[in-house]
């Protein structure tokens, strides 16, 4: 239960990996510098399994 949440909280205080700004986590892409953030989730999830 508390791998879950971690995942989650990763999801939700999600930041651009390209120009680091605060993003939505439902944005697909960063408002400042268009990069697509789907790639930060699946990130996340694979940090969560190793």
């Amino acid at each position: 239960q508390i791998e879950s949440t971690k995942t989650i909280l990763y999801r939700r205080a999600i930041k651009c990996g390209n120009c680091g700004a605060n993003t939505s986590p439902e944005d697909a892409t960063c408002d400042s510098c268009g990069a697509t953030l789907e790639i930060l989730d699946e990130y996340a999830i694979e940090e969560f399994l190793q």
